[in-house]
């Protein structure tokens, strides 16, 4: 029995991820509820988001660790709030139930002390858990060397994802090319600044969406530069699939980031200029099914843009190899076997017959 912790929805039943569960028939229950994480400073993220996943992370470990019956195998948390709280009860307890971190990313800090808090913090997480799943192999490297005594196993399961009616939505716009914007969205490790350089004087115009006031200061919004700062949800999903392409500057290579951007794009059928990470060349292929750009490297960026704007077909073929290594490799259902193979893996043999029995077909 796995329990996962989804909080984007009360009802998660239909959603793909439920669905393919229920197709591979792994055992599992979901405890469901919205909660709003959002927030635009760090006010709001210390005293009104953390407060709110406190309060909620306690909620579900009580009524899957202490409460359910039968007790689930794994319980598979999303952050690092419900890791702690799940290991800190799983170990008190001393319950055999195993907590899995779905994604960990751990960003760096702006200073030498905020680094080492953040170290020690993450490694004590770390001690309490019995999996991590991270979304690239570079990053299970990078972990497993940052933190040796870390009592769990860092297993690289490739992100996945679902962008409802995605077909549909590329049939809609696929003749749209005349007063296109290029977009780009992300709130966390982006580079909008060179980005916004390198479109100077070019003939588009760019859409930023980012609600995250730091991520975006100092971009000015002209008639060439739009910041949206309320796009969630169907809009935001909208508005990628009616860009000429998409474009996902980062900032570092030190931080997992532009994953998520980077195959909804794909999955909407578009071309992708891609800033050059130690992960995002695990998701595509440079000149093959996106074009890749140094960090912080404006005249790359501008010329990769520029290779977009004027060349329709390269556009087209880009973007036609990119949708069919999303849909080969990175999509939900494939996400969720991965996972469950992970989870099997990280099990003890006992528990891992009960959880992977029902999964053949």
């Amino acid at each position: 029995m796995l329990h996962f912790f989804p909080h984007y929805a009360n009802d998660v039943s239909e959603h793909p991820f439920a669905v393919e569960l229920r197709r591979c028939q792994v055992p599992h229950r979901f405890f469901a509820s919205v909660v709003d994480r959002t927030y635009t400073t760090l006010a709001e993220r210390l005293f009104v988001a953390y407060p709110r996943m406190i309060w909620v992370a306690l909620g579900s470990a009580i009524r899957s660790l202490l409460l359910s019956r039968p007790r689930p195998v794994a319980a598979v948390v999303g952050s690092d709030i419900e890791a702690l709280i799940f290991g800190l009860i799983r170990m008190l307890l001393r319950l055999r139930t195993i907590v899995v971190f779905e994604t960990l990313i751990i960003a760096p800090r702006r200073s030498r002390r905020l680094t080492a808090l953040a170290h020690g913090y993450f490694g004590f997480i770390l001690s309490l858990i019995d999996v991590a799943i991270c979304h690239s192999h570079a990053e299970t490297v990078q972990y497993a060397a940052a933190f040796p005594r870390a009592r769990c196993r860092f297993a690289c399961v490739p992100y996945g994802t679902t962008v409802t009616n995605h077909r549909a939505l590329i049939a809609k716009y696929s003749n749209r090319t005349e007063n296109a914007d290029i977009v780009t969205a992300g709130r966390s490790g982006r580079d909008y600044t060179t980005l916004a350089k390198a479109i100077e004087d070019l003939p588009c115009r760019l859409r930023i969406i980012c609600n995250l006031a730091s991520s975006v200061a100092g971009i000015i919004q002209s008639r060439q530069i739009m910041v949206m700062r309320d796009c969630f949800g169907p809009d935001y999903i909208d508005t990628l699939a009616k860009s000429l392409f998409v474009v996902v500057p980062l900032a570092s290579d030190d931080v997992s980031a532009g994953q998520m951007v980077l195959l909804q794009a794909s999955a909407l059928r578009k071309a992708v200029v891609v800033t050059r990470t130690t992960t995002t060349l695990e998701y595509a292929t440079d000149t093959e099914d996106a074009l890749f750009v140094d960090i912080g490297d404006v005249h790359q960026m501008r010329t990769a843009i520029r290779r977009l704007l004027e060349d329709a077909s390269l556009r087209d073929r880009l973007a036609g190899k990119a949708l069919e290594r999303f849909e080969r490799c990175y999509t939900t259902e494939q996400y969720v076997r991965n996972m469950v193979a992970a989870i099997t893996a990280a099990a003890a043999p006992g528990m891992a017959d009960a959880l992977s029995h029902g999964s053949r077909h």
